[in-house]
């Protein structure tokens, strides 16, 4: 199962930092492409909802999004995946 990650490029979430956030994310999709793929997309508009930046993993928001937020759910996906596949 390929993890999709998507980034809101939306003026706001951009503000708060999610271009910087989205290269981080892409330096370690270079090493995990056959496991992660990055999309940025346009505002997702749920900025006044939660407080941005806002991503997307496999269509599961998370907000206020930091690398260590978003690394954690995608390591908790890479782990539940690979302990499926042992059993």
């Amino acid at each position: 199962m390929k993890i999709h990650v998507e980034i809101c490029a939306g003026t706001y979430c951009a503000m708060m930092g999610a271009l910087n956030l989205g290269m981080m994310l892409e330096d370690v999709a270079k090493e995990m492409e056959d496991e992660i793929s990055i999309e940025y997309v346009k505002c997702f508009d749920h900025c006044n909802e939660e407080d941005p930046p806002m991503v997307k993993v496999n269509g599961k928001p998370i907000y206020s999004a930091s690398a260590e937020k978003v690394f954690e759910v995608i390591m908790d996906l890479i782990k539940k995946e690979r302990d499926v596949v042992k059993e």
